[in-house]
């Protein structure tokens, strides 16, 4: 009988994980929800950034409507083209916060009407600060246009016509300037 040195002994080992390998794929794991979690806050912020965006675009838009609109009724009613429109800093507020369809009106600069409120999927300016009650939402955007007239054949984008008024809408967003759009309006049907 031979005896081996090397005998065959019992494997003392048993099946399952090591501490390492459990440590191992608890950081693989963990990296792999933090990238996925980060990508989500990304988009989540993309999409409110977007969001806002386009809200201040259309209240920028509306505000220079409103201007053209109160163009349009002065020549409608054989006044001045730009009658109760005047150079500065100007305000577009509604003139009733309860009936949109009541009008609009244009204001000399005041800070207490530039805050826009929101009701009925709705974003407006009025006179007097609209309370939660009426169903109106403060929001965080602010607007106000600046006019200036074409004088002189001053204001490149007017092509030297100097019946002609630049008007910029401005829309910030809690202080922030975001948008800032600017039209050209002409005495006539240019």
């Amino acid at each position: 009988m031979k005896i081996s040195f090397f005998a065959k002994q019992k494997s003392s080992k048993k099946n399952g994980f090591s501490l390492i390998e459990v440590v191992f794929a608890i950081g693989i794991i963990t990296v792999g929800l933090i990238s996925i979690l980060s990508l989500f806050i990304h988009n989540v912020r993309t999409e409110i950034n977007s969001k806002n965006k386009l809200i201040a675009i259309y209240l920028a838009n509306e505000s220079i409507e409103i201007i053209r609109q109160t163009r349009d009724n002065n020549w409608f009613n054989n006044r001045d083209w730009m009658f109760q429109v005047s150079e500065g800093d100007v305000i577009v507020g509604l003139v009733d916060k309860t009936d949109i369809r009541k009008g609009w009106e244009i204001e000399t600069s005041n800070v207490n009407r530039k805050k826009v409120y929101l009701s009925n999927s709705s974003y407006v300016q009025c006179k007097t600060s609209p309370v939660a009650a009426d169903g109106w939402v403060e929001t965080n955007f602010e607007r106000y246009l600046t006019i200036n007239e074409n004088s002189g054949g001053a204001i490149t984008g007017c092509l030297g016509v100097t019946d002609c008024m630049e008007i910029t809408s401005h829309i910030s967003l809690n202080g922030t300037q975001i948008v800032e759009v600017t039209a050209y309006l002409y005495d006539g049907w240019y």
